[in-house]
């Protein structure tokens, strides 16, 4: 990915990225989340590329990821789950 800090990107339609996603919901283990939905054909800046994440849910601790990016000013705000971190930033990830 040549996704730069600053870049200005658009998140896909909610059915572009709906053929992404495997049976879970997700791509390469990265959840698509309802809280997502709003920012489907947005705009946003592109705010940091990241290289690794915790996952205690397929894994004990980190793991190393690729191609993502957090976009500028989104985070979750827990609304669709039962046990919320707040604020806490959407990765964002072009399939390929």
């Amino acid at each position: 990915m040549k996704l730069r800090v600053g870049d200005l990107v658009e998140v896909r339609s909610v059915d572009e990225i709906l053929k992404t996603l495997d049976s879970s919901g997700t791509l390469d283990l990265l959840p698509f989340m309802p809280e997502m939905l709003v920012y489907c054909g947005k705009r946003f800046k592109v705010w940091k590329r990241v290289h690794k994440t915790c996952d205690t849910i397929y894994y004990d601790g980190t793991r190393e990821i690729k191609n993502v990016v957090m976009l500028d000013q989104l985070r979750c705000d827990g609304s669709a789950m039962a046990v919320a971190r707040p604020l806490a930033p959407f990765f964002g990830k072009k399939p390929g």
